[in-house]
């Protein structure tokens, strides 16, 4: 059975005074946030993994409206946004 809500668990999600993000990556070794609101560095915001594959992480530096994007980039980031590879992906 699909689950036709994984839009709510997958994504940014603007709290109060953070931010929530969970991708979907399992074969990934490594995955991080990279945005505006860290220059784009890959070692400032690293993800966890779950046993589920799930990668997760708070980030209190990200405001509404700001850009970001996973790295490394996921095939279904990449399968869904060809022509945009390497600008940022998502507004939250």
């Amino acid at each position: 059975m699909i689950n036709s809500k994984l839009y709510e668990q997958y994504g940014s999600f603007v709290k109060k005074d953070r931010v929530n993000f969970c991708v979907y990556a399992p074969d990934a070794r490594y995955v991080s946030v990279i945005g505006d609101f860290n220059s784009y560095n890959k070692d400032i915001n690293p993800m966890q993994k779950d046993e589920n594959g799930n990668w997760n992480t708070t980030i209190k530096k990200a405001l509404e409206g700001q850009t970001y994007k996973y790295f490394p980039p996921t095939a279904h980031l990449l399968l869904h946004n060809q022509d945009k590879a390497s600008k940022p992906r998502h507004q939250l």
